[in-house]
């Protein structure tokens, strides 16, 4: 059964059973609240702030009143994440879909960014190699290098795929390490680009203008393992979002998505596709109207295949 199907059966036997799990009223405030990491204090430029409220909103006949709250924390992932699992300083967080958080905490399992993680841009020093923006297929990818993170996800994805890697600590460690020729691309995610010019020193580079390396990598909401009222209420909003339509008026409406879209030509780019082994449940890749490009065939028809051996493993 689907991971959101399975929540999904839950929201009739909820409604009426400790709603106040789903959201906290915090002393000194009038309206139970809902906390969310965040860079920013400004909820009009934080899309997760905006896109919780559009759900809350969506559900607050049957679970009342709740507003998210942005919570600035410069804690380590690991630490945060082990706040949230004990009730503490947040209550939900989005973050790349791995089997490892499935089993620590409680997924979300709706796309947050509607797949643009996964459509990663390729950032090259100001003098690219030739070659690369006539690549046509992964095959063509073998001759470069790509930089990654500690614990990315994207190393798994592209050794499996047949590309060499070269590890940093960090992103900013990876875009000094680019500079210095220390591997040929760094992929990020579509909308990760923008940001990356504010927060890191990104001279010297520039995003490749014609491709996109492309493979799932779904952001959920994750809460705490016990939350399963928030999860449920977050997961039946955000449905009811897609389908009266309001997701789609947020989405294409809000500074993210538009400054992507229109800066990275989003769509007048080639995709090449990876399938990636690490994801090992559903997590709606065959529902096109979750997605802002819907996958092809033979992605599904992979992600399928890994979904099915895990299965039985």
């Amino acid at each position: 059964m689907r991971v959101s199907l399975a929540i999904s059966l839950l929201v009739t036997t909820l409604l009426f059973v400790e709603l106040t799990e789903a959201c906290e009223l915090l002393e000194g405030r009038s309206t139970p609240e809902l906390r969310i990491s965040s860079r920013t204090l400004i909820t009009q430029n934080s899309y997760n702030y905006q896109l919780l409220k559009l759900a809350l909103q969506k559900t607050k006949q049957d679970f009342g009143p709740c507003e998210p709250k942005l919570i600035v924390t410069n804690l380590p992932r690991s630490r945060l994440l082990m706040k949230m699992n004990r009730g503490e300083l947040i209550d939900t967080t989005p973050l790349n879909v791995s089997k490892e958080r499935d089993e620590s905490l409680l997924p979300v399992p709706f796309p947050v960014y509607r797949g643009m993680m996964g459509y990663r841009i390729l950032l090259t020093r100001a003098s690219p190699p030739p070659a690369l923006s006539k690549a046509e297929s992964v095959v063509d990818l073998t001759q470069f290098t790509f930089g990654v993170g500690e614990n990315w996800l994207d190393k798994e994805v592209l050794t499996h795929n047949g590309l060499s890697t070269v590890e940093g600590l960090n992103v900013s460690t990876l875009y000094e390490m680019l500079k210095q020729k220390r591997f040929d691309v760094l992929l990020r995610g579509s909308h990760e680009v923008i940001a990356d010019k504010q927060r890191v020193s990104h001279e010297g580079t520039r995003p490749e203008d014609k491709l996109v390396v492309a493979y799932p990598m779904p952001v959920n909401f994750y809460v705490r393992r016990g939350n399963i009222t928030l999860a449920t209420r977050l997961l039946a909003g955000l449905e009811r979002a897609q389908q009266d339509g309001s997701i789609d008026n947020f989405f294409y409406k809000t500074p993210l998505v538009k400054q992507t879209l229109e800066y990275m030509q989003l769509m007048q780019r080639k995709f090449i596709y990876l399938c990636n082994p690490s994801l090992q449940r559903d997590t709606g890749i065959n529902i096109d109207s979750q997605w802002l490009i819907p996958w092809p065939s033979k992605i599904k028809k992979c992600q399928n295949n890994y979904i099915q051996h895990a299965s039985k493993g």
